[in-house]
């Protein structure tokens, strides 16, 4: 029978709604590059992405309804859709998850890390936020900052301070953003090669960007303007729901601890292992997952017997269920040629603007395309047939990937790039709040762009 008392005017009208959207555009008529199938993917992605948008209704349940259409529909098969099971992100986020679960719940190791950071940074929220935005950016920069790693950081330094996405859900959106912008943010201005680098290198086809460390500083340095300040803002953006001031209680705290047990001294023999490998994977392009699966594995052995099977039934499965249905988006887009529609149905746009408001256009078509290809399959796609227009223009080829870059860069959805589904995954922020604070970031990185980088971009000649 239907539940009467759970149907309210706002539940209906979401709901309507998000029924609505995927069939209006059923209702588009399909001709030249729109085919039929394209239309269908855009309904159905749509459909999803609504669904997403619905905390009320379960996440695996919106999961199963987008790979499920994929297959029913006929755009593509069910080992297309269920491949990112074998991705070794997905796995990453769950024997991550395993880890924090041992790792909290059988020894104090984080909780004396945790208190020795907030004690250094002051013990105040503003504190933690800007501390751990900061020495994000640094492992970053040396090339020590995965995103896994960075979110177990955080992690472990909110449940040291008894905070959680129910009771305080602005804090934990604050320190869980604060840490990830600052590990992903200064690649704006700081080049990388193994992200920088390779995005860069899709224009090869029309014109080889020759960059390095300074030159890509030179480029960019304007985002570094919004980078020094923007943990300040996020900070008054996301305020607390209570004030976090206690850095002679986690100095008390750290003394009530005393010595280190067996427990922690096995974790911490284990964890200092694991940040080894990490960091030398980063260089010599080992498998990351094996940094997360084998630690867990290692609590599990007889002699040290610190996992139990309560833990692994805490492990919350559905996040990777989530990961995967987020995958899928890309990989059915590629399938049926989304890749190319988007690009012959934005490109005529640039060809009679002028350069501040080519660069600009670049720069938007990256915001957009987020919502329905990857970053990598959008760079990929769109990069060549921009670099052509720019060298026809007379423009710079190098701004207009950078341009295309930058927007790419700004997401609203922690479907849209795989680094934020990661992030989102671990279940410490709701969707309001990553909302609410992309909505931030892209509003200070969009007008750093409009008044800063593209008009230093045409005084400097670059």
């Amino acid at each position: 029978m239907i539940d009467v008392k759970s149907l309210n005017k706002k539940t209906v009208l979401v709901f309507c709604i998000t029924l609505l959207i995927p069939l209006v555009i059923l209702l588009i008529p399909a001709g030249g590059g729109f085919t039929g199938e394209i239309r269908m993917f855009f309904s159905i992605t749509l459909l999803g992405i609504c669904l997403f948008c619905n905390e009320s209704f379960p996440k695996v349940a919106s999961s199963f309804i987008l790979m499920g259409l994929y297959v029913l529909s006929g755009l593509t098969d069910l080992s297309t859709v269920l491949k990112g099971f074998v991705e070794s992100n997905v796995w990453i986020i769950v024997f991550s998850m395993l880890l924090v679960e041992i790792v909290n719940s059988r020894s104090t190791i984080i909780t004396r890390i945790a208190c020795y950071f907030v004690s250094i940074c002051g013990g105040t929220y503003k504190g933690i936020v800007i501390g751990l935005y900061i020495g994000c950016a640094a492992l970053k920069m040396l090339g020590f900052g995965s995103i896994p790693m960075i979110c177990l950081l955080a992690i472990g330094l909110m449940t040291s301070m008894n905070l959680s996405v129910k009771e305080t859900p602005k804090a934990c959106a604050g320190i869980m953003f604060g840490a990830m912008c600052g590990s992903v943010t200064p690649l704006l201005w700081w080049y990388d090669p193994t992200t920088t680098g390779v995005f860069l290198n899709f224009t090869s086809a029309v014109s080889q960007i020759n960059t390095n460390y300074l030159r890509f500083f030179v480029t960019c340095w304007p985002y570094l303007v919004t980078f020094l300040i923007f943990p300040f803002l996020l900070v008054k953006f996301m305020k607390p729901e209570m004030e976090i001031d206690g850095k002679e209680y986690f100095i008390n705290k750290r003394k009530e601890l005393g010595k280190l047990t067996v427990n922690d001294k096995k974790v911490s023999v284990i964890l200092a292992l694991m940040i080894l490998y990490l960091i030398v994977a980063s260089f010599q392009g080992w498998e990351m997952l094996w940094g997360f699966l084998v630690p867990c594995l290692v609590l599990y052995l007889p002699g040290i017997k610190m996992g139990e099977k309560a833990h692994f039934h805490n492990v919350n499965f559905e996040m990777a269920i989530f990961i995967v249905a987020c995958m899928s988006i890309g990989t059915v887009a590629s399938a049926v040629g989304g890749a190319a529609f988007l690009s012959e149905a934005l490109v005529p746009l640039l060809s009679s603007v002028g350069k501040y408001g080519f660069h600009v256009i670049v720069y938007l078509i990256g915001i957009l395309v987020n919502f329905v290809l990857t970053p990598f399959a959008a760079m990929s796609s769109l990069s060549a047939p921009l670099a052509q227009i720019a060298v026809d223009l007379g423009f710079s080829v190098e701004t207009t990937a950078l341009s295309l870059y930058g927007g790419l860069d700004q997401v609203f959805l922690p479907y849209e790039a795989m680094g934020w589904t990661i992030f989102f995954g671990f279940g410490w922020i709701s969707l309001k709040n990553f909302v609410k604070c992309q909505a931030l970031k892209i509003a200070c990185y969009t007008i750093t762009f409009l008044a800063l980088v593209v008009p230093y971009w045409i005084i400097a000649g670059i």
